[in-house]
């Protein structure tokens, strides 16, 4: 790609790599979830509560729209992303400390910890895809299709981690003995885990670290002035991205 056209290569994988935030955080939970679900209360249902508490996080993205219909330019795109990618790191990292931590409600063990902090992060992922674009349109076209390779990362390398972490459940079942209150025992099919080469907490460590760089090349992005120098002018984004930009 070089400089063809006047774009720079760096800022391109910057963008791509600020991109990679989007779903980073969401795609993670997902991919993880064949180590987590034998593990937690909640079993298969897990993905259930997940998918829930997922749809109730649009609420974000609903008071930034309320907001700015109510109020016209009052919301700036930077000052956002900056909140979105600090909650999300910090979500992140807390997800590696806590994730098995529950709470008893109603006489049933629940995963509190997780199901509050994948809140946060869904609220973080949700309202990205209302301000990430906004803020692109500050730049030519051209890294608008950087932005898009990045949001693809988001679900592709937390695949890849999740490949080279390897584990969940194995192909052969084996008969476990469980002991009763008679002294009895009681014999069952089980389906056993498979090895991992490293655990859940240090998956979602891995993930924390992606979504610092992601923070880092925004940095870069907005505080270099050699790399604001391939900002659009005030007069306004180009035609193709003006549909897109009616939030900021």
């Amino acid at each position: 790609m070089g400089e063809h056209k006047d774009v720079s290569l760096g800022v391109f994988i910057l963008v791509a790599l600020f991109g990679m935030s989007s779903w980073l955080g969401v795609n993670s939970i997902w991919m993880e979830l064949p180590l987590t679900v034998v593990r937690l209360p909640e079993l298969w249902a897990l993905p259930s509560y997940l998918a829930v508490i997922l749809q109730v996080a649009n609420i974000g993205a609903v008071i930034l729209t309320v907001v700015n219909t109510v109020k016209p330019g009052s919301l700036k795109a930077q000052p956002i992303i900056y909140g979105i990618l600090i909650i999300q790191i910090v979500a992140t990292f807390c997800v590696a400390l806590f994730w098995q931590r529950t709470t008893v409600i109603g006489g049933e063990d629940h995963s509190t910890a997780l199901f509050i902090l994948m809140f946060f992060i869904a609220i973080c992922n949700t309202t990205s895809n209302i301000v990430f674009l906004p803020f692109m349109a500050r730049y030519r076209h051209e890294y608008i299709t950087a932005l898009f390779v990045g949001m693809g990362l988001s679900a592709l390398l937390p695949s890849v981690v999740a490949l080279v972490q390897g584990g969940g459940t194995s192909s052969n079942c084996v008969n476990v003995s469980s002991p009763l209150a008679n002294n009895g025992s009681e014999w069952s099919l089980q389906t056993p885990m498979a090895s991992t080469r490293f655990g859940v907490d240090m998956f979602y460590t891995i993930i924390t670290g992606l979504l610092c760089v992601s923070f880092l090349s925004f940095v870069l992005l907005t505080c270099l002035p050699r790399l604001r120098r391939h900002q659009l002018p005030r007069g306004g984004p180009p035609r193709c991205v003006a549909i897109l930009t009616y939030l900021v």
